[in-house]
Parts: structure tokens; sequence; C-alpha cells
């Protein structure tokens, strides 16, 4: 699988960088011949210093390069689609409006540096979920998770964009 949760496909016209957004559409140009091609980035990489893209197998053969693997590049940003960094929330979920009731006014009294707190119904009207959102970092929100589990509550782990 690539970074971003797709199949990998050698045949596709993708590619890896580090820090341009998922699926942002890049033109590579090999400096030495001229030789140019359209590629989606689906993946990071590459890892290795003095290299700044990883073409896949399809790209590469349209570039001339498949065999020796290297060349001198320069990309040009197409389309680059604006990137929400990436937060973490947690799903505390199935309790009774009682239990949730319970739990949620222990996160208010724990202060207001805490994420925000959303009530869900999911159509049984004695169940609720509450979900804790914003965490910037996946560690705090592991922690907070483990603790709320030993608690007996049923908590659960979600990577979000908000």
């Amino acid at each position: 699988r690539t970074a971003n949760g797709e199949v990998y496909d050698m045949d596709s016209m993708t590619a890896a960088h580090r820090t341009l957004p998922f699926n942002s559409q890049v033109r590579v140009q090999r400096t030495d011949t001229g030789g140019a091609v359209e590629v989606r980035i689906n993946d990071r990489g590459p890892f290795v210093d003095g290299r700044v893209i990883d073409l896949s197998r399809a790209a590469a053969r349209r570039l001339g390069m498949e065999n020796q693997g290297l060349a001198p590049v320069r990309l040009t940003p197409l389309e680059v689609p604006e990137e929400a960094a990436a937060r973490w929330s947690i799903v505390v979920g199935g309790l009774s409006h009682a239990r949730i009731d319970r739990l949620a006014a222990r996160l208010r009294e724990a202060g207001p540096q805490l994420p925000q707190v959303i009530y869900r119904w999911n159509g049984d009207p004695r169940f609720a979920q509450v979900w804790l959102r914003g965490y910037p970092r996946e560690a705090a929100a592991r922690q907070v998770v483990d603790r709320l589990r030993g608690e007996g509550y049923p908590a659960f782990l979600v990577r979000t964009n908000r």
C-alpha cells in the first residue's frame, strides 16, 4: 500500500514525494533529455539523500529511465490541493446518556485545554457517542484512549482532518 492507503499500482502514473500533499499533480521533466510526464503524488519518499521524487514504473518508462533508475529532473507542481493538517480524534461510543453525561462532566472539569467534545446519536435514543476532536499528536490521543479503556470506556483512536 502507498502512504495514502491506495494499493500500489506500478503501471499507473504516480509518484512519491516527501512534502507535497497527496493528489498533487506534478510535471516531472528530465533536464538531460527534455522528456516530461505528469504524475499524481500518492506516496511518501524517497528517503535517500539527493533524490527528490520516486516514480512508478510506468512514469519511469515514459521518461526513458526505467532501466537506469536515476536521472536529473525538474519538478513543476501543476495542481496542489489544500491539505488540512492531520489530527486525531477519540470516539467513546455505545454508552447510555447518563454515562456519557458523567464522562462529559469529568472532561469539562479537566479544563478548556481539552479538545472539542461532540455528542452524537446513532439512531438508538438509549445510547450516544462522544467524539473528542482536535488532538494534534497521535501519542497524546493514544494516552487518553488507554486511560479511558482502563476506566471501562469503549474508546477508539481515529485519524481525522479536524
